[in-house]
């Protein structure tokens, strides 16, 4: 065995992101890979010999409902905490960042600064994923998985069956104590969707995919609760809708033409699914197939920001607009400033209630209101 290996029949509009791992050896990313034009080369280091400093091993095992070993489940870290009080979530770039368990459901994962408690998200196919909260290093914590609920459910036109739809499950809670990322899954000819494997007892959001959908029509989104480990639930028929439509156009308001190749992105604050356009020469856009829903849009120009003159502007976090979308929308204009973003980090209660306040009332810009 020379370590070579063929992955085949990959799409060639794709790009993508390799992991290798082995016993006894430390896992190894290749990102943004164009596998037709570049040969993937890992050279994988041997795990560390100990001894470790304190609070630098995160270990254990994980079961299966039944309590058996699981062979194959992924770890992945997602945060920590420390003897100060601080904790950190995300951008722990000197612990490794994966494990796969072994044939007794065995783990490891090493850090370089020693932590009190770690987080981690654990899948395994065909079970629950979960985020699993104090995790003890230097431990052999012990993580049972669970199979989770059946969401199912039809996409429905004037009450006939809709096939090859993109239909979305997230949960409605984005805490990182808990959300495990979206569910996606297409209709079949029966118009039939089935989401396996959904977290139990949590209220989650059933949409369909913008893109999926576009001239067709619109589908909102559906707010049910999951029952009890093990069970299912069916949302019923789910009828498409005439889909609204947004437009306008960015300016900077310095007066200089939006650069070309700029691009602006519009998601729905409840579900998790975006579209992504490119402005055209004069710097207008186009959105069709909306539900009547809540949306963040952002657009980005090398030295520029958001500027604070929008009326629907996002003062948390400084960089988009958020407001509804009740109606098709054919004016926005957003205007951006030179400089840094204008974010408020921390507003006072009167600057918070009047934030989400705009949040509640039509996306709007720098135009005028209609009347």
């Amino acid at each position: 065995m020379d370590g070579s290996f063929i992955i085949e029949s990959l799409d060639p509009t794709l790009m993508f992101t390799f992991l290798a791992v082995g016993n006894g050896y430390v896992p190894e990313f290749v990102r943004v890979v164009d596998p037709a034009r570049q040969r993937i080369d890992f050279k994988l280091k041997a795990m560390p010999e100990g001894p470790f400093a304190d609070g630098c091993v995160l270990r254990g095992r994980v079961l299966d409902p039944d309590g058996a070993p699981l062979v194959g489940a992924t770890v992945s870290p997602m945060g920590r905490s420390f003897t100060d009080g601080s904790m950190t979530l995300g951008g722990m770039a000197d612990m490794d960042p994966l494990a796969i368990t072994d044939e007794d459901g065995a783990f490891l994962l090493l850090a370089g600064k020693p932590a009190q408690s770690y987080i981690a998200t654990v899948r395994s196919r065909a079970l629950c994923p979960q985020v699993v909260q104090e995790l003890k290093p230097d431990e052999d914590n012990l993580i049972q998985m669970s199979v989770g609920v059946t969401v199912t459910g039809r996409i429905l036109q004037n009450g006939q069956p809709m096939a090859g739809i993109a239909v979305g499950l997230s949960q409605a809670s984005r805490s990182a104590e808990q959300y495990v990322g979206a569910y996606s899954i297409g209709t079949d000819d029966s118009g039939s969707f089935t989401f396996l494997n959904v977290p139990a007892n949590q209220d989650v959001f059933v949409y369909g995919a913008m893109e999926s959908l576009r001239v067709l029509g619109a589908l909102a989104v559906t707010r049910v609760g999951t029952p009890a480990d093990g069970g299912s639930i069916d949302v019923g028929g789910l009828e498409l809708h005439e889909g609204l439509e947004l437009r306008g156009r960015v300016e900077l308001s310095d007066g200089r033409e939006v650069p070309a190749n700029t691009r602006i992105t519009l998601s729905r604050n409840e579900a998790w699914d975006s579209q992504m356009v490119e402005l055209e020469e004069d710097g207008s856009f186009r959105f069709f197939g909306l539900p009547a829903e809540r949306y963040s849009l952002s657009v980005r120009v090398r030295g520029y920001s958001m500027s604070a003159e929008n009326f629907s502007f996002d003062s948390m976090n400084g960089f988009g607009l958020d407001g509804m979308i009740p109606h098709s929308i054919p004016g926005l204009i957003i205007q951006l400033d030179p400089g840094e973003s204008q974010r408020v980090s921390r507003p006072d209660q009167a600057a918070l209630r009047a934030l989400i306040a705009r949040q509640e009332q039509p996306l709007r810009g720098t135009e005028e209101p209609d009347d």
